[in-house]
């Protein structure tokens, strides 16, 4: 990973962010000290990274993540990048299955009224319906393992 060296505005961002985090109680006193003295005298992104690193969304709040994109780094590096991209990938598969299975179902009822009950209409609606399930699973699996 290439790295990029920071400057007074980055090192005050990172600061502000751990003096909120730790305002919201995620670490002590002691575990603030150290943080706040490596953030204070980072050199490089990588030094603002061990600072922030186990915090939640850290790298989305700061403006690090595009400079870091930039430099070369991949979402791979960072796991609330990953994270973020995992979630998306979710929602847009989701979303998509949930139309499918409605589209499905309401085609089901409207050849229920027209043709009445059937064993084989219920069959292929139930595997079709199984196969779009499956297939936005492998789908989401697939995605996320590369996120």
């Amino acid at each position: 990973m290439d790295v990029t060296l920071v400057g007074d505005a980055d090192r005050d961002r990172a600061l502000a962010l751990l003096r909120r985090h730790y305002a919201e109680g995620r670490f002590d006193h002691e575990e603030l000290t150290r943080r706040v003295d490596v953030a204070a005298g980072a050199r490089s992104t990588t030094d603002v990274w061990v600072a922030l690193r186990g915090l939640p969304n850290a790298l989305l709040e700061t403006v690090f993540a595009p400079r870091l994109l930039a430099a070369g780094a991949t979402l791979s590096t960072y796991p609330a990048l990953r994270a973020a991209k995992r979630l998306a990938l979710a929602v847009i598969v989701s979303a998509a299955w949930l139309l499918a299975t409605t589209l499905l179902a309401v085609t089901y009822a409207i050849s229920l009224i027209v043709g009445g009950p059937s064993t084989i209409v219920a069959a292929v609606f139930a595997l079709t319906w199984l196969l779009v399930t499956w297939g936005s699973w492998r789908t989401w699996r697939r995605g996320s393992r590369r996120a």
